[in-house]
């Protein structure tokens, strides 16, 4: 049986699977390592690839069949979506954990549909696309403090992207975009269906291999896709910058949504939640589980956003 990946512009990795006389069936892995290490963005090998351990097996047969990416075109700028399969998840912290905050209790379970997300937080080159090519919408087109086309944008407020920046892109692609939820960020962050590993941070247990924080970034944002990615292929969801989400926030879970929905109030709370940590923190509010908030209006050096666009099956 061949798996072939088509999102691969070299040799395409395949899975073979044999069987014995007594019945016992043996994987192997081809090309797989050859095809990751000369991706544009290299995967992470995982520590345990060759193991033959069941997750190996699934993760490297998720990297074999993934779709590829959705590529989103504009006027002067292409980017790409990952397609994060929906599953069942155990959100938000135990108690008794170590190095974990009040607001992330209760755990609960969560089920969240499949979904596109950004495989980068918008870049300032994607941002400065959209302002420029949409300009009625009255986007500042250079509003980050640390300049850098492929780094984050900053200094947007939830407001400047509810209510300037999503009906701009959408305008100019015809397509549906919003923010993530909080649930489905967490998701995504802890690898999607790949998420019984456990990882504190978005790919791995040690921050400085997938997130910028204040030990490794000079207090600045630096550009996206330089660490490795999470099992998704998803980048910077640990450090670098916050990321806005679409929920109003909440002091704990205590009557949290379980279906992958923004928790949102009527009339609207105050504040917005913000996830993932960033340049300015250090690992404890980088966690995948880490959730903190601002007023929808706040601007800061160190607070952007990532994209969602809704699964469009057929």
């Amino acid at each position: 049986m061949e798996l072939p990946l088509p999102a691969f512009p070299f040799k395409k990795p395949c899975l073979s699977i044999s069987q014995n006389m007594s019945g016992q069936k043996t994987y192997t892995v081809h090309r797989v390592s050859y095809a990751l290490r000369r991706m544009p963005r290299p995967f992470r090998l995982p520590d345990f690839f060759g193991t033959g351990s069941p997750f190996a097996l699934r993760q490297i047969t998720y990297l074999c069949t993934m779709p590829p990416p959705l590529r989103i075109e504009l006027p002067s700028y292409a980017f790409e979506m990952i397609l994060v399969q929906g599953g069942d998840f155990r959100m938000g912290t135990p108690e008794g954990r170590p190095d974990n905050y009040g607001y992330e209790h209760p755990d609960h379970n969560v089920s969240v549909k499949d979904f596109y997300l950004g495989r980068y937080p918008v870049t300032q080159a994607l941002w400065r696309a959209v302002a420029q090519a949409a300009p009625e919408f009255g986007l500042e087109p250079d509003p980050s403090n640390f300049k850098g086309d492929e780094r984050p944008v900053e200094q947007v407020s939830w407001d400047d992207i509810k209510e300037k920046f999503l009906p701009a892109i959408e305008k100019l692609t015809g397509r549906p975009f919003r923010l993530p939820t909080e649930s489905e960020w967490e998701f995504a962050a802890r690898g999607g269906p790949y998420h019984e590993e456990g990882y504190n941070y978005a790919g791995s247990d040690k921050l400085r291999e997938v997130g910028w924080y204040e030990a490794n970034s000079g207090n600045e944002t630096q550009p996206v896709g330089l660490l490795y990615p999470n099992a998704l292929g998803l980048y910077d969801m640990s450090g670098n910058v916050w990321e806005w989400c679409e929920d109003d926030w909440h002091g704990n879970y205590e009557g949290a949504p379980d279906d992958g929905s923004a928790w949102v109030d009527g009339p609207r709370g105050g504040y917005r939640v913000r996830r993932g940590g960033s340049c300015w923190y250090g690992p404890q509010g980088c966690r995948v589980a880490c959730r903190f908030s601002y007023v929808p209006a706040y601007r800061i050096g160190y607070l952007g956003f990532r994209l969602v666009s809704p699964f469009q099956s057929g």
